[in-house]
């Protein structure tokens, strides 16, 4: 199993080197080689960036290590699978599946966030729950809401060792604290500034209720700044980009606008109200993004080299064979990239686990399950890659249902 794994994350590394570049992956750049900081996106990413690109000329070092902390968390978790009932042939094929791999290729917060919860959940399995909640705090640092994901896991933590209450709890707390306390921690000593990243969702949620409850806007702040008409016209429950984008958004409404501790204030205060007044128009706004959250593919990542006339992120590669063999498994398993499919297939894999009383395989449902409640709740834009816990959940839930009627312990 090592072998394969380790002959995978090869494959994709070579096939997909120095890694594909997103428009955050880009912008987390700037941000590392001028070593100016926000907390817009995870401040961790951008300082390994800056250093990447300035030691390596490129982000393959980057690459190299998402994909084997991947493998290694892949690794951990077969050995924790019997080989009985077709289990571990199971697992073997799902770990191998390309889509998963497609997305740690993306330099980019999630592909970390992905890899480090595979490390997580392994630990859990082994009984290390100190180590895994290092790897959670880790995967905090890479991705601000994967701290949706923590409960869960300290939650199985203290049901290992409920023998023991006190160290139980302690275990809990310990990893809920560590996971919040360490990309401050992190911040603080890059001196990250307040980048704001919370606007995208709040204009999000004001613009939804807006467009649902016109007396919503009538009555609000952003009467004479904000055309009715322009929100409307820019308005979509894909993202909030075209009314926040520093480059594409609304005048009135984009992030730089609110760089004022008045005009935030103004903002979260607006929020509460139309969201208390008009909460029905907030959840059909909510209903719309899930909607489109669920039906969303895989986006096609691309890549930026050194010709590019920003110049912001030197990459330089060909499209080889090994690009070409990567781009081909990725499109021929894109029948399954559908959101639904793997929310759906997660629920009742979830499920499943709950009638067993498979307690790891319960642990893993809610943590997926925590990430997609947050993304619909919350979250300001529908790409495909926030559902990657999802993938991480049926990787590790199919393989526990060759097992027998009622699964043994959790090891």
């Amino acid at each position: 199993m090592a072998v394969v794994l380790s002959l995978t994350a090869a494959f994709w590394t070579l096939a997909t080197w120095p890694g594909e570049i997103l428009p955050d992956t880009r912008v987390q750049y700037l941000e590392g080689a001028a070593g100016v900081y926000t907390n817009a996106h995870p401040a961790l990413l951008s300082w390994l960036l800056g250093r990447s690109v300035s030691l390596a000329g490129d982000t393959g070092p980057l690459l190299l290590i998402v994909m084997a902390t991947a493998a290694a968390g892949l690794w951990g978790l077969a050995k924790t699978v019997p080989d009985r009932g077709g289990a571990r042939v199971a697992f073997v094929v799902l770990a191998l599946f390309p889509l998963g791999w497609a997305q740690l290729a993306a330099v980019l917060k999630d592909a970390w966030s992905l890899a480090l919860l595979f490390v997580a959940l392994a630990l859990l399995a082994s009984r290390r729950p100190w180590m895994a909640a290092v790897a959670a705090a880790l995967m905090c640092c890479f991705r601000h809401n994967s701290i949706a994901m923590v409960p869960a896991l300290a939650g199985f933590a203290a049901w290992q060792l409920r023998p023991t209450p006190g160290r139980a709890v302690a275990t809990a707390l310990g990893m809920v604290v560590l996971s919040l306390a360490t990309p401050t921690l992190v911040d603080r000593a890059l001196d990250v500034q307040d980048g704001h990243p919370t606007v995208p969702s709040l204009v999000f949620d004001v613009a939804g209720v807006y467009l649902g409850r016109q007396e919503a806007y009538d009555s609000g702040p952003y009467t004479e700044m904000v055309p009715y008409a322009e929100i409307k016209k820019r308005y979509t429950p894909k993202t909030a980009r075209y009314l926040t984008s520093d480059v594409r958004g609304l005048a009135g409404w984009r992030h730089g606008d609110f760089d004022t501790a008045e005009q935030n204030t103004q903002l979260k205060a607006e929020w509460v109200r139309v969201v208390t007044t008009w909460p029905a128009a907030w959840a059909q706004h909510r209903l719309d993004v899930a909607a489109q959250y669920f039906s969303v593919t895989p986006f096609e990542p691309y890549y930026e080299s050194s010709k590019d006339k920003a110049k912001t992120l030197p990459q330089s590669r060909g499209k080889g064979p090994l690009w070409q063999a990567a781009h081909s498994l990725r499109g021929a398993v894109r029948f399954t990239g559908n959101g639904l499919f793997w929310g759906v297939a997660t629920l009742v894999l979830g499920l499943w686990a709950l009638r067993r009383r498979d307690a790891f395989g319960v642990a893993v449902f809610l943590v997926a399950l925590g990430n997609e409640v947050a993304n619909v709740l919350a979250a300001p834009s529908t790409p495909f890659r926030y559902h990657v816990p999802c993938i991480a959940g049926v990787i590790v839930l199919f393989p526990r249902t060759f097992w027998s009627n009622r699964a043994p312990p959790s090891p």
